[in-house]
Order: C-alpha cells, then structure tokens, then sequence
C-alpha cells in the first residue's frame, strides 16, 4: 500500500477546534513512547524505529509539514502544528503523522437513558515523508493507532460498562484518496477484531461501527 494518507480538508477546521486539542479524550494529553521495533523492507534495507504519541514539538513538525504541502496534500496543517500527533520516527527522525482523535461526547445523556455507550474515533489525517512510502510504515502506523485507541477504550470502560446494555465504536473519515481509504479499511478490520476480544472479556455485546466516504 502506498503510505500518503488523506482525510478531511475543511480549510476553517483548526486545532482549537478540533476538541480536544489531544487525542485521547479518555485518558488526556500524552507525552510518551509507544512502541520500538526494527523495520525491514522486501529490498533488504533495515531502519531503527519508534512511535510515539505528543513528543515532536512544532518545530519538529513544521519541516515534515512542509513536505506535505509540497507534495501536493490538501492537509490542513492545523492537523498537525499545535495539536498532538502519533508521530512515526526513522532513524531518530520524525518521518510520519497521525491524526486521531477519541471521545464520548454523549456518555452522560446515555447513561441516563440507559442506552449504549457510544465512542467516537475520528481519524483525521496521516502522512509518511515520501521516501518512506511504499515501504510498509502506513501498515505499522495504522496498526499502532488502532492500539492506541484499544488500550484508551479498555482503561475507560473496565470499570463503567456494567452501567450500559451495549458499546458501540464508530470510525469516522472523509477520504480525499484511496489510499486514505486504505489506511482506513486496515485500521476498521483491526479494532474490530480487538474489540471481539474486549466483548469476550467483559461479556457486553461491542459493535463498531463506520461513518466515511468520500
């Protein structure tokens, strides 16, 4: 799959708007490491890599955003400069951004009214520094974000879903190429299959759930 992702454009959409600025509405702004691994491509080529989530400042970011609108994406840079990012580094140089974001905005409502909990996953945008594309990062990304949202989801309701019949998790994008969609398709198949496995463990019935298109 080739790793240039594109999502919603909305040239009036800003960080400030986009609540919250973080991505974890669950769990808060983080400042950490994710994971760490050695990459080898079919070509035989080997990088040292890491992901992490809120560690690349805006100065970090502002030559790798650069490249995004060199390279022809509609990506709004608000995505990106003063909000917090998955961030994908290669050799101890950020190459890739992500986009988010996870909230409940009705949980109290439907507490109230005894209906399903719903949890929103908003992917907004995902870019990889073109010499990087092609290469398997895009792959490696997704599967690192659907972590992310998994372990928020986990921690937030072990201790709240006896007080609802059903969860629901609903994916949301607006595709700008069909490599978005792409990256998008990937990421659905693997929450779907962690959230079996949380369904099994809590004995709720988890339905995910999607809202995207073009």
């Amino acid at each position: 799959m080739t790793e240039r992702s594109v999502f919603c454009t909305d040239d009036e959409t800003t960080s400030e708007g986009m609540s919250p600025f973080h991505q974890d509405g669950f769990q808060g702004p983080q400042k950490r490491v994710l994971t760490v691994f050695p990459h080898l491509a079919d070509s035989g080529s080997e990088w040292n890599c890491y992901i992490s989530v809120g560690l690349a400042t805006d100065e970090l970011k502002a030559p790798l955003v650069d490249e995004i609108a060199q390279a022809g994406s509609p990506l709004n840079h608000k995505y990106f400069l003063g909000a917090e990012n998955l961030e994908l580094w290669i050799d101890n140089e950020l190459a890739g951004l992500c986009r988010c974001r996870l909230s409940s905005p009705d949980e109290e409502s439907a507490l109230r009214a005894g209906e399903s909990f719903m949890a929103w996953v908003y992917l907004d945008a995902v870019f990889i520094r073109p010499t990087y594309q092609s290469l398997g990062f895009g792959e490696r990304l997704s599967e690192q974000c659907v972590e992310f949202v998994t372990n928020s989801l986990l921690a937030y309701i072990r201790e709240r879903y006896s007080g609802y019949p059903s969860i629901e998790v609903v994916l949301n994008a607006d595709f700008e190429s069909e490599q978005g969609e792409r990256f998008f398709d990937q990421m659905t198949g693997n929450l779907q299959r962690n959230m079996e496995v949380i369904a099994q463990m809590l004995k709720v019935p988890i339905k995910v759930s999607t809202d995207a298109g073009y």
